[in-house]
């Protein structure tokens, strides 16, 4: 089993938490191994929705800027903001 090092926490109402333990124990779960799956599968579930837009549109940058990659060149070559603008 992977070391688990990180540590996410959160306050809930103690209605949420009573019911949320009851039903971890009622599949056979601690509350941390629920909550580690349902982490998981929604990863799991955003991992295949950008795959799928990623598919359609192509690789974006995470600032929303579409990648424009040449053959040869290097991003810093690519981006006009990065180039001298010449006057004609």
């Amino acid at each position: 089993m992977e070391k688990l090092i990180g540590y996410l926490g959160t306050r809930v109402d103690e209605e949420t938490e009573t019911q949320f333990k009851a039903c971890a124990e009622a599949d056979g779960f601690n509350d941390s191994e629920l909550l580690r799956q349902l982490i998981d599968a929604y990863l799991h579930e955003r991992r295949a929705a950008f795959a799928r837009l990623n598919s359609i549109f192509g690789g974006i940058e995470a600032s929303g800027n579409q990648k424009r990659e040449q053959p040869g060149s290097t991003p810093a070559q690519q981006s006009p903001a990065k180039q001298p603008r010449r006057n004609k």
